[in-house]
Parts: C-alpha cells; sequence; structure tokens
C-alpha cells in the first residue's frame, strides 16, 4: 500500500502544477504587455517633451534674433486725416505733409503735382497703424477731414505696431530657417562622411539657379511693356477705392513683383553691357 500511495502524490502536484502553469503564463504575458505598452508611452511623453522644448528654444532664440536686428527707426510725423471716398468708404491716416497732392510719373515714382492735375492724389500712410501707404486719386474723394495731430500715446501706438509686424517677419525666417537647418542635419550621413560644406554651396549654386530661371519666366510671362509698378499700385489702389480684387494673374505679378523686377534690372543691365562692347567693336574695327 505505501508504495502506491508514494507514486499517487507525484502524480496529483504533477497534474496541479499543469492545471496552474498556464494561468502563471497567462499573468506574466499580461505583464509583459503592460510593462511594454507603459515603456511606449514613457517613450512617446519624453520625445513629446523634447519636441515642445526644442520648439520653445526655438521660438526664444527667433524671438531675441528679431529683438536683435530689428529697424528701430519709425518716423511717425503729420496729422491724422480722414478721408471720404465717392464710394460712401472712409479711410484714416496720416499726411507727412498735410495735403501734398502727387502724381505717377513715367517711371513709376511720385512726383509733385497739383490738386487738379490728371492722376493727382493722396498718398495716406499708417492706415491701421501699419506701415507703409496707400495713394487715393483725387477724383475718387468725396470729402477731407483734418482731425489734427496726434497724441503720444497715437505715435507710440502706432510705432510698437509697425516694430511687433517687422519682429513678426524676421521671427517666422529665423524659425523657417532653424527647420530647414534641422532637416538637413538629420539627413547627414552619420559616419559624417558628407562635406556639408560644399553640399550647403551646391544647394545654394542651384537654388539660385533655379530663381534665375523662375525670374526669367517671371519676365517672359509679364512683359515690362504691360507690366510694372504703375500697373500694380492700379491695382492695389482698385482694391481700396473700387473693391475690384486682383484676379489670379495679377496676384502672381503682385506676389512675385520683386523677383520680376530684379529679373528686369538684370535683363536691362545685360543689354547695356552688349551695347557698350559692340560700340566698343565697332570702335576698333573703325580704326
Amino acid at each position: 500500500m505505501t508504495p502506491r500511495c508514494a507514486l499517487r502524490i507525484p502524480t496529483i502536484l504533477v497534474m496541479l502544477l499543469a492545471l496552474a502553469l498556464p494561468s502563471y503564463a497567462q499573468e506574466g504575458g499580461a505583464e509583459a504587455r503592460a510593462e511594454d505598452a507603459a515603456a511606449r508611452e514613457a517613450a512617446a511623453a519624453r520625445e513629446a517633451a523634447a519636441a515642445e522644448k526644442e520648439a520653445k528654444a526655438i521660438a526664444e532664440n527667433a524671438a531675441a534674433v528679431a529683438d536683435a536686428t530689428v529697424d528701430r527707426r519709425v518716423e511717425v510725423a503729420g496729422n491724422r486725416y480722414r478721408i471720404k471716398l465717392n464710394t460712401g468708404s472712409v479711410i484714416e491716416g496720416l499726411l507727412p505733409r498735410k495735403l501734398f497732392w502727387e502724381k505717377l510719373d513715367q517711371y513709376g515714382d511720385f512726383a509733385p503735382a497739383t490738386k487738379d492735375e490728371k492722376g493727382a492724389g493722396l498718398r495716406l500712410h499708417y492706415v491701421l497703424n501699419m506701415e507703409g501707404d496707400i495713394f487715393i486719386k483725387g477724383d475718387a474723394i468725396a470729402e477731407i477731414k483734418d482731425l489734427g495731430e496726434l497724441s503720444e500715446a497715437q505715435k507710440a501706438a502706432i510705432r510698437d505696431r509697425v516694430l511687433l509686424d517687422r519682429k513678426k517677419v524676421i521671427e517666422e525666417r529665423e524659425k523657417a530657417l532653424a527647420v530647414e537647418l534641422k532637416k538637413f542635419l538629420s539627413e547627414k550621413d552619420e559616419d559624417g562622411a558628407m562635406d556639408v560644406q560644399a553640399t550647403v554651396k551646391k544647394e545654394a549654386e542651384d537654388e539660385a539657379a533655379a530663381e534665375l530661371r523662375r525670374a526669367d519666366a517671371l519676365l517672359e510671362k509679364f512683359p515690362p511693356s504691360e507690366w510694372g509698378e504703375k500697373r500694380m499700385k492700379d491695382i492695389l489702389q482698385r482694391e481700396v477705392i473700387n473693391r475690384i480684387y486682383r484676379n489670379a494673374e495679377e496676384k502672381e505679378f503682385i506676389e512675385n513683383f520683386k523677383v520680376w523686377k530684379e529679373a528686369l534690372q538684370r535683363r536691362e543691365e545685360k543689354e547695356a553691357e552688349e551695347k557698350k562692347n559692340e560700340k566698343k567693336e565697332s570702335g576698333g574695327s573703325g580704326k
């Protein structure tokens, strides 16, 4: 009897263990999965915190650069005027030289004029406290009212707005540069074999060449005989006075005017240089 009993005990233990092991295994697997999920959450939280810290550092650096480099010269002069248009719209701004009438000359620059001259108008500055001016033709004006000199608080408000707008432009530019720099560095070869200086130079040259091609294409699309600074100002004036807004073609020209103007200047300089060389060659052959 004893041997039988001795043999049964181990069998029962094995059966009990066999029943218990799956539950232990399930519990162990659940714990491992929970630990893995917790680790992933912690890693994601660390990455988010690092990204937030980096974004904050970029913003702070951009703000510091903007504060250090912004042009603080803001000239606020003249009385505030209220101009009522024939359409019923009312615009307020500064006239630095009071009722100083001007008109656009054949080169697209402003020249002094009399009130009754065709195309004469007034340049209203700091409309809505924003930097720049709006040219309003005299034949669009129904009434002009002098509101008097600005208080020191009003002048300060204009300066603050102008400086804030200037800083924002610099900050956005610095942020974009920081992002591009990070992207460039992250794509660099891990072994450091890439020649960073040569790559930056090559990219800058490629970008400059692409920009020149784009500028030449703009010049072809918008010939100087039909487009120019005068037409751009007419479009902007039309929007303010007549509320006739720019179409897609006019929008493209205005947004790319600076690039277009630089391309025109390069073409004119090239043509002048070619004429100069032709003159030299013809003079030399005649001797």
